[in-house]
């Protein structure tokens, strides 16, 4: 516990730096080790903030369990480094692996892009689901004009992984960039986020085990 409540202060503090300078701060939060990853028979465990050193950590842990069929996303808060976090999820989807949420599972962000590169995508109910629009800083996503070039990486993302854009403009527009929108049931049938009908739920635990109740009562709150 101790371990990872440093790891959010040293998270906390350093992130108002980034409305001062973007690289050096984005640069600095790189420098922590703010995820965990943990393998258990055919599943990857994961939990904490992405950043550029979660591509290397899953990557290895998937490399050294050839076994491994899905990853597991337990809490996460979103992603320091958006683009190495999409080149993680397109990791995810073209070693063919699926994504599961479990139904205390809270997710926002850049860690929906984790979920949304499942091949096959497993939500069990109760788990939350949180997105916003995204900010270079200057503007949030949607001061943007549609056509916009800056528009373009996700958009692109989004029709890889769910076939149509629709779901990028939906977080686009459900919320600003320092406010969350938690999404309904029918909100994630709408979008197709999972590949089947919502699972009860498994009563399944994380390996996290406390760190795991902690972080994301954190994640949702925050």
């Amino acid at each position: 516990m101790r371990r990872y409540v440093l790891r959010l202060l040293a998270v906390l503090v350093l992130i108002p730096a980034l409305s001062a300078c973007t690289h050096v701060a984005v640069i600095a939060l790189n420098q922590f080790d703010l995820t965990d990853v943990a393998v258990e028979g055919d599943k990857l465990y994961l939990m904490g903030a992405l950043n550029s050193g979660t591509y290397e950590e899953v990557v290895e842990a998937i490399e050294a369990n050839p076994q491994v069929r899905t990853v597991v996303l337990t809490a996460s808060p979103g992603s320091i480094d958006e683009f190495n976090t999409l080149e993680l999820a397109e990791y995810i989807r073209e070693h063919r692996l699926n994504t599961h949420l479990l139904s205390n599972s809270a997710i926002a962000s850049g860690g929906v892009d984790l979920f949304v590169a499942g091949v096959e995508r497993t939500i069990e109910r109760g788990a939350q689901i949180g997105v916003h629009a995204w900010t270079d800083l200057s503007k949030d996503a949607s001061e943007y004009n549609r056509g916009s070039s800056e528009h373009k990486p996700y958009i692109n993302f989004t029709r890889q992984m769910l076939g149509s854009e629709e779901f990028y403009w939906f977080t686009v527009y459900a919320a600003k960039s320092d406010d969350m929108h938690w999404m309904t049931e029918a909100e994630v049938e709408r979008f197709g986020l999972a590949t089947a009908p919502l699972l009860e739920a498994s009563g399944d635990p994380t390996p996290f085990k406390e760190d795991f109740i902690s972080f994301r009562k954190w994640v949702v709150e925050e």
